[in-house]
C-alpha cells in the first residue's frame, strides 16, 4: 500500500471512531453535535490531502519508509475500541490519544514538505489542522473535568505549534554552510593581502617655490637743513617779535596822547547843586 493510502486509512478510522461516539451519546444533542464537528473535521482533512498533486507525493516518496514506521509502531487501533459504560471524559482522553500521533508524527512533516514548492496548500493544510487542535483543547477544558486530560490537550496544541514553527534542518544546514563559506573567504583574503607586499604610495612632488628675499630696510637718513633756511627763519622770528612789540607801544602812546575834557569850576558846581 502506498503512503498516502495508508494515511487515508489511518483518517477513515478516526472519522468512524467520532461517529461511533456521536452515536453513544445521541441522548445529549450538546455532546452528540460535538462528536460529529470533530468528524468532519477528520473529512475535511482527508479531502485536503486528496487535492495535493501526484508530484507532491512523488517527491514525498524519499520520507515514505519512515512515515509508514511511525504508522505501524504508533497509531494502536485499540484507542478506537468504545466500551459501552465508558465515560464523557474518557472518550475525550482516547481521542487525543489517537490523533496525537497522526498529529505530531505525519501531519507536521506533510505541512514542512508543502512549505517547499505548495505554500499556498500548505497553508490550507495547516489552517484546517491546527483548528482541529483548538477543538480538541476546548472540548477537553470544557467537558473532560480531568486536569490531566487538560493538561495533554494543552501540550498536543503547544507541540503542533512548535513543530511547525522551527524551521527545517536543511535550511539550517544551508545557511551554516553559507557563514562558514563565507568566513573561509574572508580569511583567505586577509592571507593574501597579508602576503602581498603593500606598494608604496605615489608622493606628489610638490614644485618649491622660490624663497622671496627679505626685504632689506634702508634707513633714510634725514637731509641737513641748510644754513640759510636757519638764519631766515631766525629772522622771521624776529621781525614778527619786533613788529608785536612796536604795536604795543603804539597802542600806549595813543593811550597816552589822548586830552582829557576840561571841566569848568562853574559846571561842577551846577551838578554838586543838582544833586
Amino acid at each position: 500500500m502506498s503512503l498516502y493510502g495508508s494515511i487515508k486509512e489511518v483518517q477513515n478510522t478516526i472519522e468512524k471512531f467520532y461517529l461511533k461516539l456521536e452515536q453513544r451519546f445521541n441522548e445529549n444533542k450538546l455532546i452528540m453535535k460535538l462528536w460529529n464537528q470533530m468528524a468532519q473535521d477528520v473529512s475535511q482533512q482527508i479531502q485536503g490531502l486528496h487535492e495535493l498533486p501526484k508530484s507532491f507525493w512523488n517527491r514525498f516518496q524519499k520520507d515514505q519508509n519512515e512515515l509508514m514506521q511511525t504508522i505501524k509502531a504508533d497509531i494502536k487501533p485499540q484507542n478506537h475500541e468504545i466500551e459501552k459504560d465508558i465515560s464523557l471524559s474518557e472518550c475525550i482522553e482516547k481521542a487525543i490519544q489517537s490523533e496525537e500521533a497522526v498529529i505530531l508524527k505525519i501531519y507536521v512533516p506533510i505541512i514542512r514538505n508543502l512549505r517547499k514548492n505548495w505554500t499556498g496548500q500548505a497553508l490550507d493544510f495547516y489552517i484546517m489542522v491546527k483548528a482541529h487542535t483548538v477543538r480538541i483543547k476546548r472540548v477537553a477544558e470544557a467537558f473532560s473535568g480531568n486536569p490531566i486530560v487538560m493538561q495533554h490537550s494543552a501540550l498536543l496544541f503547544q507541540g503542533f505549534e512548535k513543530e511547525i514553527q522551527e524551521p527545517d534542518i536543511e535550511l539550517i544546514r544551508k545557511i551554516k554552510h553559507a557563514r562558514k563559506s563565507r568566513t573561509v573567504k574572508g580569511k583567505k583574503l586577509q592571507k593574501l593581502k597579508a602576503k602581498t607586499p603593500a606598494k608604496p604610495k605615489a608622493k606628489l612632488k610638490i614644485q618649491a617655490k622660490p624663497k622671496s628675499k627679505p626685504a632689506v630696510k634702508t634707513k633714510t637718513r634725514a637731509k641737513p637743513k641748510t644754513q640759510a633756511k636757519k638764519k631766515q627763519t631766525v629772522e622771521l622770528s624776529k621781525k614778527k617779535t619786533a613788529k608785536r612789540s612796536q604795536s604795543l607801544i603804539s597802542r600806549s602812546k595813543m593811550r597816552r596822547s589822548r586830552a582829557k575834557p576840561l571841566v569848568e569850576k562853574s559846571d561842577i558846581r551846577r551838578r554838586r547843586a543838582r544833586r
